[in-house]
Parts: C-alpha cells; sequence; structure tokens
C-alpha cells in the first residue's frame, strides 16, 4: 500500500488509473455487464423501453448501413437510409468509432456494437480526468477519488448515456478543463498537438462538443495571455519595449493554438462528409430547448415516449433524479436537453465553499488571480448565455425572449439544443467544488497567499487540519450518492430487464415482398410517420437491411423529410411518365393522400397495420 501511495505522488498518470478505475465501477453497477459484449445487439433494439426514445436504435442501424455501404470519399457517406449518401454524421452513430471498426469489417462479426463499449469508456475516462484535477492540487489519493466519484455519478451523464448515447462523452469537456489547467506544463506544440486530438475526436464523436471545447480553448488562450501581462508587468517595462519580439511572438503562439486545432478539425468534417449532399445542418426547436433558470437545482427531468404516433405534453414520462430534493415545474418538457441537475451533496458543498471563500475574501486572506478570475467569468457567462437563449425561462414562466435576426438564428439553430450548452458550466461546478478547498486551506493555514492555480507542485501531505477537509468532503460524497440513487435504481432495472427484440412486422409475407424489391419508399407525408412514430423506421431499417435494399427516408438527427418528400413527388411524376421502371414497396404514411390505383399502377393493401403499394 505504502508503494502504491509513493507512486501515486511521484506520477500523475497513476490518479488517472485510479479515476478509471472508479468510473468504471460506476459503469458495472448500474449497466451490468453484459452490454460491453460486441456480439449483444437485442439491447440496442429496445431503446424505447430503456430510454423512452428510439434514437439508440437509429444510432445502432446507421451504424450498419454505414458499415455495408462500399468505402468512397468521403469516408463518412453512408448507403441506404436516404435517396442519396448522407454522412454517419447525421446519424449520430459515434462517427469516429464507426470508421474505425469499419475498418476490421472483415474480421469483426456481422453482429456487432460498440455503444456498451463506448459507454463503459465515458464512465472510465470522466473518473480518470477527474481525478487529474484533484491531483492538480493535491497529492491525498483520498482527493482523487471523491473527484472520481462525484464526476462518475453525476446525473447529466446519467440521464445522457443511453439517450443520446454519442453525447454522453462528457469526458471530452472534462479533459478540456484538464488541458487548461496543466496548460503550464506542457510545452507550446505538445499543447497545440493535444488541443488538435482532442477537439477532432470531440467533433468525430458529436459535433456539439466542437464548440464547447473550441470554447473552453480560447479561455485558455485568454487566461495564458492575462497571465503573461500581469508577469510583464513586474518585469522591466523599458527592457520589454525594447523588445518588439516578445508580444510578436505571443500573437503567434495564440494564432497558432486556435487556427491549428480548428483547421485539422474541419478537415475532419470535411473528410467524414459533414457538408455532403444536401443536409441542412440547422434543425428546429432553437425556441424551446434552452436551460431553463432552475436546472441546477432540479432533479426532474422529462423523457419523450416515441412510442406513441402522436404526443402531447401529458405523454412525456417524467423523472426525477434525487431521493431528497423537490421537483420543480418546467417551461417545457422539451427542456430536458438543459437537464443539469447538480446533486444535494454538490449543491452544499458549493455553498458552504462559497460562504467560507466571500469570508476569507473579505478578511484579505485570500489571494485573487485575476487571469483565472477573468478568463472563468466569461466563460461562465458565455456559456450560460448560450444555454439560456434565446428564451430565457424561470419555472414555468418565460421571463425573457431574445429576438434574434434571421442569420443569427439560422446559425444559432446549427446547434439547436442550447440547453446543452449548460453542461459547460456544470462541470466547471465540479471541477470547482474538488478545487475551492485547497484555496479555502491556503487561506485559513498557508503561511503564504500563494496562488495554487500557478503551482505546479500539490499541497503539502496529509495531516490533521487536510484531515478535517477529507472527512468533510467524505460526508458530502456519500450524501451525493444516495441523493442520486434513484436515477442510478431506475437505470439499473431498465438494463437488467431486456426482452428479446420482436418485430412489428410478423407477417411473413413481408419476406416474400421485400425479396422481390429494390427499394422501400415511404410515400408523404413522411414527418409525422417517421418522426412522432420513428419505430416504422427502424423496423422498416431492420428489414432492408436483411435483404440489402434501400430506403428513401429514414429517422435521423436532422430532418430531412422535406427533401425526401419532393424526390418522392418526382418519383411518382417519373412513374407516371414512364421513367421509373424498378420494382418497389411503398409504405403510404397518410391514407388520405394516397394516389389512386390506375394513377400509381401500384396494388394496394394492408399488412400489419400498414398500407402498402406494390406493381400491378
Amino acid at each position: 500500500m505504502m508503494k502504491v501511495l509513493e507512486a501515486y505522488k511521484n506520477d500523475k498518470k497513476y490518479a488517472f488509473f485510479i479515476g478509471c478505475i472508479i468510473g468504471a465501477i460506476v459503469f458495472f453497477a448500474i449497466y451490468g455487464v453484459a452490454i460491453i459484449n460486441p456480439c449483444y445487439v437485442d439491447w440496442l433494439l429496445h431503446s424505447d423501453d430503456l430510454e423512452g426514445s428510439i434514437d439508440l436504435t437509429q444510432h445502432y442501424l446507421g451504424w450498419v448501413f454505414y458499415r455495408n455501404t462500399p468505402w468512397r470519399f468521403p469516408i463518412g457517406l453512408t448507403d441506404g437510409i436516404f435517396y442519396e449518401p448522407v454522412s454517419v454524421i447525421y446519424t449520430d452513430s459515434i462517427p469516429l468509432l464507426a470508421f474505425f471498426f469499419k475498418l476490421f469489417s472483415f474480421i469483426i462479426p456481422s453482429d456487432f456494437q460498440y455503444f456498451g463499449i463506448y459507454g463503459m469508456l465515458c464512465y472510465a475516462l470522466i473518473g480518470g480526468f477527474s481525478a487529474l484535477i484533484a491531483r492538480r492540487f493535491s497529492d491525498n489519493i483520498l482527493w482523487a477519488i471523491f473527484s472520481a466519484v462525484i464526476f462518475s455519478t453525476n446525473p447529466v451523464m446519467l440521464n445522457r448515456m443511453y439517450l443520446h448515447t454519442a453525447l454522453a462523452g462528457h469526458f471530452l469537456i472534462v479533459a478540456g478543463i484538464v488541458l487548461w489547467i496543466y496548460r503550464d506544463d506542457f510545452k507550446a506544440k505538445k499543447y497545440r498537438v493535444m488541443w488538435c486530438i482532442l477537439l477532432t475526436c470531440g467533433t468525430l464523436i458529436n459535433a456539439y462538443f466542437t464548440p464547447m471545447l473550441l470554447g473552453t480553448l480560447l479561455c485558455s488562450e485568454l487566461q495564458w495571455l492575462l497571465k503573461r501581462k500581469e508577469c510583464v508587468s513586474k518585469c522591466d517595462i523599458e527592457k520589454v519595449n525594447k523588445d518588439k519580439s516578445v508580444s510578436v511572438e505571443a500573437v503567434k503562439r495564440i494564432t497558432l493554438d486556435i487556427l491549428f486545432p480548428l483547421a485539422v478539425t474541419l478537415a475532419s468534417c470535411y473528410a467524414f462528409g459533414m457538408f455532403y449532399g444536401s443536409v441542412n445542418a440547422s434543425g428546429g426547436g432553437l425556441d424551446m430547448l434552452s436551460f431553463n433558470l432552475d436546472g441546477l437545482f432540479n432533479p426532474m427531468t422529462y423523457l419523450s415516449n416515441y412510442g406513441k404516433r402522436t404526443f402531447t405534453d401529458d405523454e412525456f414520462l417524467r423523472f426525477s433524479y434525487s431521493g431528497i430534493m423537490r421537483e420543480f415545474p418546467l417551461y417545457s418538457p422539451y427542456q430536458n436537453e438543459g437537464f443539469a441537475y447538480l446533486g444535494l451533496g454538490v449543491l452544499l458543498l458549493l455553498g458552504v465553499e462559497f460562504i467560507v471563500l466571500f469570508v476569507l475574501l473579505v478578511q484579505r486572506k485570500l489571494s485573487i488571480n485575476k487571469s483565472w478570475c477573468i478568463s472563468i467569468a466569461i466563460y461562465f457567462i458565455v456559456f450560460g448565455y448560450l444555454a439560456l437563449s434565446p428564451r430565457w425561462t424561470l419555472g414555468m414562466d418565460e421571463i425573457l425572449y431574445i429576438n434574434y435576426s434571421e442569420t443569427i438564428y439560422k446559425l444559432l439553430s446549427t446547434f439547436r439544443s442550447t440547453g446543452r450548452f449548460i453542461w459547460m458550466v456544470y462541470y466547471m461546478l465540479l471541477a470547482g467544488v474538488v478545487v475551492m478547498p485547497f484555496k479555502i486551506k491556503q487561506g485559513i493555514w498557508a503561511e503564504e497567499n500563494v496562488d495554487v492555480l500557478d503551482e505546479k507542485k500539490a499541497s503539502a501531505p496529509l495531516g490533521r487540519k487536510d484531515a478535517l477537509f477529507t472527512v468533510i468532503f467524505f460526508f458530502f460524497t456519500i450524501l451525493q450518492v444516495v441523493d442520486l440513487t434513484p436515477g442510478f435504481v431506475e437505470k439499473h432495472n431498465a438494463f437488467s430487464n431486456i426482452k428479446p427484440y420482436e418485430t412489428r412486422l410478423s407477417d411473413s409475407e413481408w419476406d416474400r415482398i421485400v425479396s422481390e424489391c429494390d427499394m422501400i419508399i415511404f410515400y408523404p407525408p413522411t414527418l409525422d410517420a417517421l418522426y412522432f412514430d420513428c419505430k416504422t423506421s427502424m423496423e422498416f431499417e431492420i428489414l432492408a437491411l436483411k435483404y440489402g435494399i434501400p430506403l428513401n427516408m429514414t429517422y435521423m438527427s436532422r430532418d430531412l423529410t422535406e427533401q425526401a418528400d419532393e424526390w418522392t413527388y418526382k418519383h411518382f411524376e417519373d412513374r407516371k411518365s414512364g421513367k421509373v421502371q424498378s420494382h418497389n414497396l411503398y409504405i403510404f404514411c397518410s391514407e388520405e393522400n394516397i394516389p389512386s390505383g390506375a394513377e400509381s399502377g401500384l396494388r394496394y393493401y394492408e399488412l400489419n397495420g400498414y398500407t402498402i403499394g406494390i406493381d400491378e
């Protein structure tokens, strides 16, 4: 044991390793071990039962279509799920892993999934990176353990994990904070390369992480610049003025630090086909998907039951992640996107820490590092503003609406679920919970007021005074876990009772019909049929994969129904003129819009509740 503690004090990688173990333990305690089996795919077809949403199934099927698509450039193009190729980015199939495993398609089993392994990695890595935050300020191993527990049990990642799986990669946010904190430990080129890797990986996991990580990088550059300015102001000004290369070098470094990772990321997006085809990057719903001002204290969230053909607010699934805190109403169930409950333990810790810091500040026992204060304040303001916009709400009341210009509105609609930007504030607050005790200890007991954020060596070894902090932190960590228990239990029960998948399309006639078809075509309007009854898309995707035929439209992360409907109307016009000779299966989404048999040349009948048409 002593050797382990000694190794931990001498090498930061041991903190990362310990944090990863804790994160993995949390994952297995919640989800079990079955889902990390790469050959077990049945659970992925039950996401409506597990999470109240079909999205996870869509992510998995997107990977299967991508895997079956022949290689070409852009390398992320996927055939079969739309009338033209689309990027795997728009199926949220974790493009980075989809590409990696497609490289080995020739040796991996036909039934293969990486979503279980990805989930375990998310928990392990967030535990590892959070432990590094604690290790930056203390060589007490217990603080790394507490930090890993607090970060890996947070309800925001739990809420997101198998709802929108790619978006559960919150370890990327924490990794960005770690790079910021450890910046002085890296040479300029290495720091730049690490940001290239992080920003590119974040984008190729989910594009929402691009502005999040880029914002962290910009704040890191601002803090470095302000810190450098503070250092220069203490030097011989006349000497500095004589050497203009000092400021030129600073500008050059910041420019490269920002542009180089951004250029690599954009090149990766282009290579994966993000800008290919007719996909509109903007989406609807910007006005409803914001963060609610009570979000940090509100354990309540909603999940939409996509298993229904249509739904209203009363048909959303309501759930509380707290066993102690009361629930607060939301302006809209769609504000689940801004779910950011901190947990009772963290809320109380933050309250105590802020009060003590304020007292120390008033007593002038606390040093203020302007570069950190300014950069973190801007970080909170920018991401908080984005999360709240454009409709600011408190509970069920609208308190402000920002009328953006059409250009800005369209730009923001690229990342329409603005409530997700609160995650940046959320994880910085969790980091603050871990860091602030060391500032407090400095203010109370340190002989000199030195800002720990500017020191490379950790705090003093564990003593009686440190033991008091450790006991207090342990108590609040236990309280945090106890408060969040309902979420753990709910997820554990759901993933412990997964039934075998059974298709809606149970009639054997489907196999005969589809085996003779060239394509499955949904006839407009497809918005209600595929977006409010996503299981229809899922069922026919599975059927299409079985026989290796394409569809004209499927449920994806971007609404492409308008383009698909235009293509389908034109397709029927071409049928009338004799330009189309292919043999297709037509699924009619609305009985009111079915063309007459004489007009379409199709024979219609009902099969498992669907109105279908095939050539006479």
